[in-house]
C-alpha cells in the first residue's frame, strides 16, 4: 500500500530515498536534493502525450502514455527495487498527481510499499522559496579582495581541512564577471542554484561560523537570495591581498587550464569589454591576444579595468575585521581557521 506525505514529513525521515518519475529534462532544471531520476516517460514520450492532451484530451492522453509505458514496467520496477536498497520509497511527478500516483500503485501491486509526496516538486519549491525568505542566523566569514588574490582557492582549502564553507562560484558555475564563465560548464538554473544553496547552508546550520566570498547579489544570470545576500552584507569582514605579480599568475592558471586554453571563450570576453573600455583598449587587448601576451592582458585589465571596478563597488579603503596575505595559501587558511576560532 501506499500514502500520502508532505515535503516537511519527507525530511524528516532519516532512512528514505526521493524517486523523481518527471521526464529527464523536468529533473535537469531541478530536483530535490539525492533524488534520483527513474523517469515514467521519457522527454520525447512526455512530449507527444502533452500534444494528444492538447488536441485530443486527457483521456486519450492517459491511453497513450499507458500504452508508452508498459513495455518497461518490469525494467523500472527492477531499477526501484535496487535504488531503495530497504529504504523506504517516495515518489513525486510535478505537483504529486498522475505519475507519482501510477508508480505507487504499480509498487504497490508488486508488493512494495512507497509514499506520494503530496504536491510534488511543486510543493518542494514552495518549500525552498519559504526557506530563502525567512531571516536565519547565518553567521558569515565574509572574504573581499581585489580579482587574483586567491579568495576561491582559500576556500578550497578552507574545505578541505573541514571547515564550513559556501563557495558560491561553484554553486553558480560563474566567476561574476565578463569571464566568469570560461571553462565551466553551462550555468544551473535559478531554481537548481537554491537548491545547491539549501544544501549547503542547512548542512552548517548548526556551525558557528561559515566562510565565504563577498559576491555581488548577481553571479553571471544567477541571483542569491536576498536574505542570503543580506547577512553577508553583515558578516565578518576579511581583506584578503596579495602582490600583482602573484594575482596575474593565478588568474593565467585558473583561467587558461581549459581545452585549448580557453582561446575562444577569452578573445570573446576581450571583445565583450568594448562597452566598458571602449574601441581602442579591446583592439590593443586583441593585438596582444595574437602575440599570446597573455600576462600583458591580464596586468593591463587589472589596473585599469577590474582593480578601479572593484574598488568602486566594495570600497576596499573602509575599515575590515580582519586581513590576511595571500602569498602563502597554506599560511591564510591557517591564520583564517585562527581567526574563526577566536570569534567562537
Amino acid at each position: 500500500m501506499f500514502n500520502d506525505i508532505t515535503i516537511e514529513e519527507a525530511f524528516k525521515k532519516g532512512n528514505a530515498v526521493f524517486i523523481d518519475v518527471r521526464s529527464p529534462a523536468e529533473y535537469t532544471i531541478d530536483a530535490i536534493p539525492s533524488a534520483v531520476n527513474v523517469p515514467v516517460l521519457d522527454n520525447e514520450q512526455r512530449a507527444q502525450v502533452g500534444r494528444v492532451y492538447q488536441e485530443e484530451g486527457a483521456k486519450e492522453a492517459r491511453l497513450l502514455a499507458a500504452k508508452l509505458v508498459s513495455p518497461t514496467l518490469p525494467e523500472k520496477i527492477e531499477k526501484i527495487r535496487k535504488i531503495a536498497d530497504n529504504k523506504e520509497i517516495i515518489f513525486y511527478c510535478w505537483r504529486g498527481g498522475m505519475r507519482s500516483r501510477a508508480m505507487c500503485e504499480l509498487l504497490d501491486l508488486a508488493g512494495i510499499n512507497s509514499w506520494r509526496l503530496v504536491g510534488g516538486y511543486k510543493a518542494y519549491r514552495r518549500f525552498i522559496c519559504n526557506y530563502f525568505n525567512q531571516r536565519h542566523n547565518y553567521n558569515f566569514i565574509v572574504l573581499y579582495g581585489l580579482t587574483g588574490v586567491g579568495k576561491t582557492e582559500i576556500l578550497q582549502n578552507l574545505r578541505r581541512k573541514g571547515l564550513p564553507t559556501l563557495d558560491l562560484e561553484e554553486l553558480a558555475r560563474h566567476r561574476g564577471s565578463v569571464f566568469g564563465g570560461v571553462g565551466l560548464a553551462e550555468q544551473p538554473s535559478q531554481k537548481k542554484f537554491e537548491t545547491g544553496l539549501y544544501q549547503v547552508l542547512t548542512q552548517y546550520q548548526e556551525s558557528q561560523f561559515i566562510f565565504v566570498e563577498g559576491e555581488s547579489r548577481k553571479i553571471g544570470k544567477l541571483i542569491i537570495p536576498e536574505q542570503v545576500f543580506y547577512a553577508m552584507q553583515k558578516g565578518k569582514k576579511v581583506l584578503v591581498y596579495d602582490q600583482l605579480e602573484n594575482r596575474i599568475k593565478r588568474i593565467l592558471q585558473e583561467y587558461t587550464k581549459g581545452l585549448n586554453y580557453n582561446l575562444e571563450e577569452l578573445e570573446n570576453g576581450i571583445n565583450d569589454l568594448q562597452r566598458h573600455i571602449g574601441k581602442a583598449k579591446v583592439k590593443m587587448l586583441l593585438e596582444f591576444f595574437q602575440q599570446k601576451k597573455f600576462a600583458e592582458i591580464c596586468k593591463e585589465l587589472l589596473i585599469n579595468y577590474y582593480d578601479k571596478l572593484y574598488r568602486h563597488s566594495v570600497k576596499l579603503d573602509e575599515p575590515y575585521d580582519f586581513y590576511v596575505c595571500a602569498e602563502n595559501i597554506e599560511n591564510a587558511v591557517d591564520e583564517l581557521i585562527n581567526y574563526a576560532q577566536r570569534l567562537s
